[in-house]
């Protein structure tokens, strides 16, 4: 693959290095910085110009339900009737930093007035919706999931002979294969959460957990110009996981997972020893 034809298919290198040009001034450059912090920023990060607003997504922490606020005020596009249309950028309307470009980005990532949050979950909890929504039903047989179990697992010869003859990853397997591949920053609805949100002195970020979602949005809604009636729709929850089965958090699976997401609890205060049920 010529050197070309991989920056193009490198949307963060023809993002900061083609509209920054000059390889001199990136080292200045506050975006170029946010994009060296972060597993993927033009996938993460949504840019609202006119709001001077930043939201710093997290996969399975609230994402669905914070995307539909920004969408519905920022752009009076409602997808309820189908809340996966929320991720598609182009049925949302929420825009990427190489969508507004390198030069608004960056000012607005050195405006005081900016407000940048994120939205971050529990680790247990998180690992616990992952597996529910993207596993839980998943047939390990089915060609079309080899992809996800490599990017979860390293590879398909590490699947168990049990998890095989059911046809399906059993909670063990999963929590093993996330702690494993956690920081490796493969896929974001099990990465590092702190390899996620740039931990920069350029900027700052406004962390708000969900446990306490509709309170730490305020500042949030309130800079949207939210109505009382979307405010009060964050009780309403969207993409549900699905029915729970009977896992449970072994002693093996929650040591595992203190050690591989011990920045995440350690950066975002969370007590190492919670248990989701």
């Amino acid at each position: 693959m010529s050197r070309l034809t991989s920056a193009i298919k490198n949307r963060k290198y023809t993002f900061f290095r083609a509209q920054l040009g000059v390889r001199r001034h990136l080292a200045d450059s506050v975006a170029y910085r946010a994009y060296r912090a972060t597993t993927d920023i033009d996938y993460f990060f949504h840019v609202f110009p006119d709001r001077k607003l930043i939201y710093v997504e997290v996969p399975k922490a609230g994402c669905t339900t914070v995307k539909r606020l920004l969408s519905i005020c920022a752009y009076g596009i409602n997808h309820d009737d189908d809340p996966e249309a929320y991720h598609s950028r182009r049925k949302s309307g929420l825009l990427a930093p190489s969508d507004v470009g390198v030069k608004l980005f960056e000012s607005l990532l050195r405006d005081p007035e900016t407000l940048i949050f994120s939205v971050v979950r529990n680790p247990f909890s998180r690992l616990r919706s992952c597996y529910l929504n993207k596993f839980f039903e998943l047939k390990l047989s089915d060609p079309g999931n080899t992809g996800l179990i490599e990017q979860l697992m390293g590879d398909m010869t590490s699947l168990s002979s049990s998890d095989i003859d059911r046809d399906q990853l059993s909670f063990d397997s999963f929590v093993k294969g996330a702690c494993t591949t956690a920081a490796l920053g493969k896929n974001g609805h099990w990465s590092l959460m702190s390899a996620i949100i740039p931990n920069s002195s350029d900027f700052r970020i406004e962390i708000i957990k969900l446990e306490s979602l509709a309170e730490g949005l305020n500042p949030v809604l309130a800079r949207l110009g939210a109505s009382e009636e979307i405010r009060n729709s964050l009780a309403k929850p969207l993409n549900q996981s699905a029915p729970t089965p009977g896992i449970a958090w072994t002693r093996p699976l929650v040591d595992a997972v203190r050690r591989a997401y011990a920045e995440d609890f350690r950066r975002f205060g969370y007590d190492a020893d919670y248990r989701a049920g």
